[in-house]
């Protein structure tokens, strides 16, 4: 037999990569730096060659088709995911891997990713806000809460929170709208917090920190305005305690404390068109009571504003005007339903001297002691008198001049100088103010000087007929025209 050798000679054989797949959870947790492991293409190729360096690649097709999704480890064959899958927006992926050998032989295979489904929690923005104005009625929708179901077909279920006493003033829908349940106070409650809880289909929920902001309105209310006495009348020489009550005056939360409240006031009469502004306002029950001191001032029917402003709020004014005009929750200005006034106090005269045994043809002063006369350098102040109550008008004591202030108490010592006239038992009256007059009650006190005889002609010799004119002479006969009567007899 003769011997046959046979030489096998090496062909270089190109690398062997099945077509294949891949399932893989969506929401992975992968980046760039931290990059989701899909399979290591490297332990599944094969090479006929010995000991063969291959090299990895992704075509630049996939490449173009899926951005900075995929990453492939040219040495080991191992794929990575560098973002997290997302089933709802892709399901699958087809990539094209390239698998070279050193001698240029390659063989291209198909690899599918198929992206697996997960019950997802719903997505919603965290935390939602929403304002509602704090004289919104019950029922009064508050806002939608904003969220989307992630798996198809899933629908979703709301519902504030139990653990939450802020929710109890409120109720959602099926469709997530959130209204109002109860009334708002804004100097109550100026803002709500609560967890609201959207369940999907799917089981899986989220919860939603849910705040809800009242937006303060000028509900303003002012129910009396009285002194410390319980009247409205105050003293003409201000500096007087004055008690506001009503509603809505500052928020009553400890955060936002009835001290922080600032409060202005002032008052007026329509007549006088007198501004006069009130001094050292506050809040001294939180919501109910400002108190203020008075200026000095006169007259009566006096409309007050009032303003109040705190922490993080407009500034609200009331005036307490009534009228049937409705004005707007929001508006800056509101009026009272009816007539809130004060007034300051009618002067009173307390005594009198010099009125007694006046002449007759005036030019005398009197003196008198008055209260609430008005401020120190008021100018409006007259002085009339009569001779009965009835008719205590009927003369002016002209130059009425305040000569100075006798106590603190808001007494005055007031000059005037008499008018021509004539008359026991007089009458007397004060008068303040320019047209918004404060009257006082009627003062008697003083008396003109009788009537005196000095002379007579002729004093003899009458005609018993009589006619004959008579000429009596003498004082205190009162001013020409003053009505005279006159009787003789006998002794």
């Amino acid at each position: 037999e003769k011997e046959v050798k046979v030489s096998i000679i090496d062909v270089h054989e190109a690398p062997v990569l099945e077509d294949g797949s891949v399932n893989y959870d969506e929401n992975g947790v992968c980046s760039d730096s931290s990059p989701c492991v899909l399979k290591d293409l490297g332990a599944i190729t094969t090479d006929g060659d010995y000991n063969e360096v291959l090299n990895f690649t992704l075509t630049a097709s996939t490449k173009s088709k899926y951005p900075g999704v995929f990453d492939l480890n040219r040495q080991t064959g191992v794929l990575y995911a560098i973002v997290p899958f997302d089933y709802e927006v892709t399901d699958s992926y087809s990539l094209e891997i390239v698998v070279e050998d050193k001698y240029g032989l390659a063989v291209n295979a198909l690899y599918t990713i198929y992206v697996k489904n997960l019950p997802e929690a719903p997505n919603a923005p965290n935390p939602q806000n929403f304002t509602i104005a704090e004289t919104a009625a019950v029922g009064t929708t508050v806002g939608t809460i904003k969220a989307t179901a992630e798996d198809f077909g899933n629908t979703l279920a709301y519902q504030l929170s139990g653990q939450d006493s802020d929710a109890t003033s409120f109720k959602i829908t099926t469709s997530g709208s959130i209204y109002l349940y109860t009334l708002l106070d804004y100097e109550t409650q100026e803002k709500f917090v609560f967890d609201t809880i959207i369940t999907s289909s799917n089981g899986k929920n989220a919860t939603v920190k849910t705040v809800i902001y009242v937006a303060d309105a000028n509900d303003l209310d002012v129910s009396s305005i009285l002194t410390p006495a319980g009247s409205t009348s105050m003293a003409t020489a201000g500096d007087q305690t004055i008690i506001i009550t009503g509603d809505n005056f500052g928020p009553s939360t400890a955060h936002l404390g009835y001290g922080k409240t600032q409060v202005e006031a002032s008052y007026w009469n329509e007549d006088d068109r007198r501004m006069y502004t009130a001094t050292e306002c506050q809040v001294t029950v939180a919501n109910t009571e400002i108190r203020c001191l008075t200026a000095e001032g006169v007259g009566h029917t006096l409309y007050w504003n009032v303003t109040v402003m705190a922490q993080n709020t407009s500034a609200w004014t009331i005036i307490t005007k009534g009228t049937s005009t409705a004005s707007d929750d929001f508006a800056r200005i509101t009026y009272t339903k009816s007539d809130v006034t004060t007034e300051y106090k009618q002067p009173v005269i307390m005594a009198m001297s010099n009125e007694t045994n006046l002449l007759t043809v005036g030019d005398e002063t009197v003196y008198m002691l008055a209260t609430d006369l008005g401020p120190a350098d008021w100018d409006f102040v007259s002085v009339y008198y009569g001779r009965s109550e009835e008719a205590s008008t009927s003369f002016e004591c002209t130059d009425a001049d305040v000569v100075a202030q006798v106590s603190n108490d808001s007494q005055y010592l007031l000059s005037c100088k008499t008018e021509p006239g004539y008359g026991e038992d007089l009458w007397w009256e004060v008068r303040v103010g320019i047209n918004a007059r404060q009257l006082s009650d009627p003062f008697n006190a003083g008396w003109y000087k009788q009537p005196e005889v000095t002379d007579l002609y002729p004093r003899e010799n009458f005609t018993t007929h009589g006619g004959e004119t008579v000429t009596i002479s003498g004082t205190n006969f009162g001013e020409i025209g003053t009505p005279i009567s006159a009787s003789y007899g006998g002794v």
